[in-house]
């Protein structure tokens, strides 16, 4: 016989007990049943054709509504007791082979996507129960969503109108209000398969009034880092601290950061800056104060004591009403949507129009490519133009920046610290064009500034865009005034090649308020670019390879010129991928880089991979290896051998990076000839304190962030977030330590990780923080007990195979397996289970559930025996 498994993790409730008895019923829907309308078996006859599965080994489709009586299957009872098989497990299976009633972890597919496992509540008549949890799994709308977008604070309401009612089970009406819904029902291969009308799925873009908010919490991010070598003569040692501390609280965010080091002489103290910021929703911008940097300016941004008022970059994203793809199905398709000839979306629909919105684009550039595939198999394509996808515009954020404040210099004292204040905005002209203008207003120093970005020609191939820079600047104190010139051009001249050109220019008088606070008119001259150039091309192709080439010249108001020239290729081959660089200097370089070639091949191997180059720069040669091999999450490491033929030196070092769940560890050790010896050591992460505990975390933790939890004792639990791996620590919690602002982010839980006593009702969580948020995520886990009995009857002897296994109430619950063995879920392990033999005998199943759990198996294995019932004086079985 065959046991469940750990892989068979979501067999674990109705399906699982009853999948021997849908497998017979459904065998003998062929020659010992009939239909009680049409004289033979087969799916309900209100579902569409297209949603009907065809073969003996597919369980009947069937749409979530009351089975008609008129469409019962009529079984052969002699022939079911001629095959062993008690003639009582029709009674439940007699419309259809359907789950169990209670709740019940299935494999949920929506429009052909796989949404992996879920929990799912079914009612007396097996039918499927779409219950809030179930919608936000399956990523489906609520009912009361179809009717129309709600307000946030209706939205509220209904969240809390439905929630009691939904602890108890009560079913929503999604079905009525999406009545094109077909539920597709496989109780053997505990599959649940949903085909829904496309405006019923949940979008991918919410709207602004869901982001979260609030939440208050502390932390602290350290890197740690120490570097030692010793070498022939000497030995060296450097240490260094790198911390930020700050708060988040009411959507403010507060931050403190400062640097340490010591190089076994000195040690140095850097305070880098000290802010607090909020992002104002309404407004679409961020109020920042303290010590910061000027941003989104058209000038050079300096260091400033003070404040600023900036467009928020999360929420001011291009305009983009949306792209909606409309067409018409005649039979349940698959629709696949290509850009640029990579298929960049693909969904299932019902019959009928079809509308799919917010599909993740690649560029606006490029013409949508749809394809329907009918299931006869045939199929048709038509075009999206670009020009209709909304989504066109040149990426400008339009709006306004304001910044006043004092002078700060992060390193020497300046001598002067001017007031400072200054203002930049930017405007979007129509689709092709945007405008930036602005003012800055010092201590003896004033500048203006202004700029234009714009689509110059060309919609697909030959799209060229432009930018101009002009900004003039007066320093009183010095009695200079000049200009900055810059500009920008690049041209996709195909899908596979394009240009690229820049050019800086500046006069002698020019100055930057920063320039302003030393006495460097001589230096400035001596060390500024009267002009910097730069060029470049990409070319690729499928058998040659891509390339690239730039090229760069600048040259300072002193005559000193330097030129370079860099130039890659790279090929994937079959088993391997080979790239070369060049680097040269060319002309009269003031640089002290020389001129290098690398070339190197690197052959994959699963989770290894090794690599051999070969490095010359300046005339000396090396040649060396890297073997690198990620182990699995925890750790990974690298090794090196290197010689310089030449000179016949060896070297070689290892690498090793440990992330031992709650922080992060970088170890290396490097052996260069034989007197030379280097080791490094570093150590990084975030401990965030909040409302539930503190907990660590291995990556450092950004302005926007969470907390996900399981339970109060499930530790090492792997849950999957956008900065990484992340696991619960004995608390059950974890750090969510970065997550974009007004924006979704994917939470999943490896449900491999979880011990197998417990299962998970929604492994999958997308949360949509506003930023400054603390998110506190709660995934319900439910820990469960599975019994394998194995059982005799009074007289020593295994139960007969397919009896049938009922509860207290008469309910069936499951029916006996091979040599007696009877397997039971959480649900069903209890008193008063019976089981009844063909022949209509009975008997009491008696068993010790053990007070341990065997937490490293699925099941425990218990001897039971089934003692006779004995009538009661009323003729009722105990």
């Amino acid at each position: 016989m065959h046991y469940p498994s750990r892989s068979a993790r979501s067999a674990v409730s109705g399906p699982a007990h009853s999948a021997i008895a849908i497998a017979t019923l459904t065998a003998l829907s062929f020659g010992g049943c009939q239909s009680a309308q049409a004289g033979q078996a087969g799916p309900s006859p209100s579902v569409p054709p297209a949603a009907q599965p065809s073969g003996p080994a597919t369980t009947p489709a069937i749409e979530a509504a009351p089975a008609s009586s008129g469409g019962e299957t009529q079984f052969d009872l002699e022939m079911m007791k001629s095959r062993g098989i008690d003639p009582k497990v029709a009674e439940y299976f007699m419309q259809q082979a359907r789950f169990m009633p209670g709740m019940t972890t299935v494999t949920l597919s929506v429009n052909g996507k796989r949404k992996g496992a879920a929990m799912a509540r079914f009612d007396e008549r097996g039918q499927l129960c779409f219950e809030r949890r179930f919608l936000t799994r399956a990523g489906l709308r609520m009912p009361d969503d179809a009717q129309g977008p709600t307000t946030r604070a209706a939205r509220a309401d209904t969240a809390d109108a439905t929630q009691g009612a939904n602890a108890q089970g009560q079913c929503l009406g999604f079905r009525e209000a999406y009545p094109h819904t077909v539920v597709t029902l496989k109780p053997n291969a505990s599959l649940v398969e949903l085909l829904v009308p496309t405006d019923a799925l949940v979008a991918d873009a919410v709207e602004q009034t869901d982001y979260t908010s609030g939440g208050t919490a502390a932390l602290l991010n350290y890197d740690l880092l120490a570097v030692g070598s010793s070498f022939a003569g000497g030995s060296s040692k450097y240490y260094s601290a790198a911390t930020e501390f700050g708060f988040n609280m009411g959507d403010w965010i507060v931050r403190n950061r400062n640097m340490y080091s010591n190089d076994g002489t000195t040690s140095t103290f850097s305070h880098l800056y000290a802010y607090a910021q909020r992002t104002f929703v309404e407004q679409q911008a961020v109020f920042q104060g303290g010590e910061i940097n000027v941003a989104n300016s058209i000038f050079p941004g300096p260091a400033i004591y003070g404040a600023q008022w900036m467009p928020e970059m999360a929420l001011r994203r291009p305009a983009n009403p949306g792209t909606a793809v409309e067409g018409i199905a005649q039979t349940q398709a698959r629709v696949e949507v290509r850009q640029a000839g990579a298929v960049i979306y693909t969904t299932v629909v019902p019959p009928g129009p079809f509308t799919l919105t917010n599909i993740p684009l690649l560029n606006g550039s490029n013409d949508l490519e749809v394809t329907v595939i009918e299931a006869t198999g045939s199929s048709r394509r038509f075009v999206v133009p670009a020009a209709q996808l909304g989504a066109g515009t040149l990426g400008i954020t339009p709006g306004y920046s304001l910044a006043v404040g004092k002078l700060r210099q992060l390193g020497n004292d300046p001598q002067a610290k001017p007031w400072i204040a200054t203002g930049t905005g930017t405007w979007q002209l129509g689709k092709s064009a945007g405008l930036t203008g602005g003012l800055m207003v010092g201590t003896q120093y004033q500048s203006a500034g202004a700029g234009v970005d714009a689509l110059l020609f060309g919609d697909k191939v030959g799209r060229t865009n432009g930018s101009l820079r002009a900004i003039v600047s007066n320093a009183t104190r010095e009695s200079n005034r000049g200009a900055q010139f810059m500009g920008s051009v690049s041209t996709q001249v195909s899908t596979s090649f394009s240009i690229n050109a820049t050019a800086t220019q500046q006069t002698p008088g020019f100055r930057s308020i920063t320039d302003t606070t030393q006495d460097t008119t001589k230096d400035w001259i001596n060390s500024h670019y009267r002009g910097q150039y730069t060029a470049g091309v990409a070319w690729s192709h499928e058998v040659l390879g891509a390339f690239s080439l730039n090229y760069s010249r600048s040259s300072l108001f002193v005559g000193d010129t330097s030129q370079r020239v860099t130039g890659s290729w790279g090929k994937s081959f079959k088993y391997a991928s080979v790239s070369l660089s060049v680097e040269k200097a060319i002309g009269n370089s003031t640089s002290s880089n020389g001129n290098s070639v690398y070339l190197s091949v690197s052959v994959p191997l699963g989770k290894r991979s090794v690599r051999g180059y070969v490095n010359r720069v300046d005339g000396t040669t090396r040649i060396g290896a890297t073997y690198n091999e990620i182990v699995n999450d925890v750790f990974n490491y690298s090794l090196n051998a290197e010689t310089q033929p030449n000179d016949g030196v060896a070297s070689g070092s290892a690498n090793a990076s440990i992330t031992p769940y709650y922080t992060r560890a970088n170890i290396g050790v490097a052996q260069y000839g034989t007197s030379s010896t280097s080791y490094n050591g570093e150590l990084s992460g975030g401990i965030l304190a909040h409302k539930q505990g503190v907990t660590f975390s291995p990556y450092a933790i950004s302005d926007t962030f969470g907390v996900a939890s399981l339970g109060s004792d499930l530790a090492g639990v792997k849950i999957s977030t956008p900065q990484g791996p992340v696991w619960t620590d004995a608390w059950g919690r974890a750090v969510i330590s970065t997550v974009p602002a007004y924006s979704q982010s994917r939470l999943e839980v490896t449900t491999k990780s979880l011990p197998r006593n417990v299962d998970i009702g929604n492994a999958f969580m997308q949360i949509n923080p506003g930023r400054g948020s603390v998110s506190y995520v709660n995934f319900d886990v439910v820990k469960v007990r599975r019994l394998l009995l194995r059982t005799v009857d009074a007289g020593g002897n295994p139960l007969p195979r397919n009896a049938t296994v009922t509860d207290a109430n008469g309910n069936f619950v499951t029916t006996v397996l091979n040599d007696g063995t009877i397997f039971l879920s959480n649900s069903s392990v209890g008193a008063g289970l019976r089981a009844v033999d063909q022949s209509g005998k009975a008997c009491a199943l008696q068993f010790t559930v053990p007070v341990a759990q065997d937490l490293d198996a699925y099941f425990d294995e218990v001897e039971a025996r089934c003692v006779p019932e004995v009538p009661s004086s009323e003729g009722e079985r105990k």
